[in-house]
């Protein structure tokens, strides 16, 4: 289906930006402003890690007991969209998976499935090994059979030092710097939209189309980071390594300096650049 719609929008020689947006808030522009100067040396490996309770969130939301839905397409897409915004596209991915307690029972009494069985259908924890073209090479960690409380965990490790990234469900995450021999430092943040700005690559996408350049939350990283999460599924079901067959120009940062809708600069005007 992912394949087809971008199909269709070339066809139609039409746009087609995909969610999520968050990676062009004010915590992950500034990792990204962090990683592109320099400032831990030269990316060399990532671990991300994401847990949550899907006996919980599934029993409200039933689709993400199903192909498609579960933890990594659902949440884990916004931290493989943030790595991709900064470290750009992966070249292949080994994977292992398995299914944890397939058989529910609906508790919640205020829906009406509750007391039904359902099933869950496909593997709730997932583990990956990911070799981006660029030599990085990343280790996913995605349970949703875990606690509620999500333990964030999206570190990025070079040559000169270690940056950890805040949520990447969220824009005002912060950053935590670590230089050799320092504690870590918070590091300010260098871009605006910090607070929930939910459609910021909408009206990111409109400024492009008036300025004719390409906008940052294209459909070419959104399927990849798709293709990226099957591969996963592929690779644990099938005991392989699944070589990615798509790839994506990573998208430029957004101009610093634009931190507030304040007397000047505001915000938005970051957006038309």
């Amino acid at each position: 289906m992912e394949k087809k719609l971008c199909q269709l929008a070339k066809d139609k020689g039409l746009r087609l930006g995909v969610a999520p947006d968050t990676f062009l808030g004010g915590g992950i522009q500034t990792a990204k402003y962090i990683v592109d100067k320099g400032l831990i040396g030269t990316p060399l490996s990532t671990v991300v890690s994401l847990n949550r309770n899907f006996d919980v969130y599934a029993d409200i939301f039933p689709h993400m007991n199903k192909k498609g839905g579960t933890l990594p397409f659902d949440t884990g897409c916004y931290y493989l969209t943030a790595l991709a915004s900064i470290l750009g596209p992966t070249k292949r991915v080994s994977s292992f998976g398995r299914c944890y307690k397939p058989d529910r029972i609906g508790k919640r009494v205020d829906k009406p499935w509750f007391g039904e069985k359902s099933v869950v259908a496909d593997k709730n924890i997932l583990t990956a090994t990911l070799e981006y073209q660029n030599g990085v090479l990343g280790t996913v960690h995605f349970n949703s059979e875990s606690i509620q409380n999500e333990q964030i965990c999206l570190d990025i490790y070079g040559t000169e030092g270690i940056l950890k990234l805040g949520d990447p469900n969220n824009f005002n995450s912060p950053n935590l710097l670590l230089k050799q021999q320092n504690e870590p430092v918070e590091f300010p943040f260098t871009h605006g939209y910090l607070t929930n700005s939910r459609g910021l690559g909408a009206a990111e996408m409109a400024w492009s189309i008036q300025n004719n350049r390409p906008h940052r939350a294209s459909m070419e990283m959104a399927y990849h980071v798709f293709e990226l999460i099957h591969g996963m599924y592929i690779s644990a079901t099938t005991d392989s390594v699944y070589g990615m067959k798509s790839t994506f120009d990573k998208p430029t940062s957004l101009p610093t300096g634009y931190l507030d809708n304040g007397f000047w600069p505001t915000e938005e005007s970051a957006l038309a650049f």
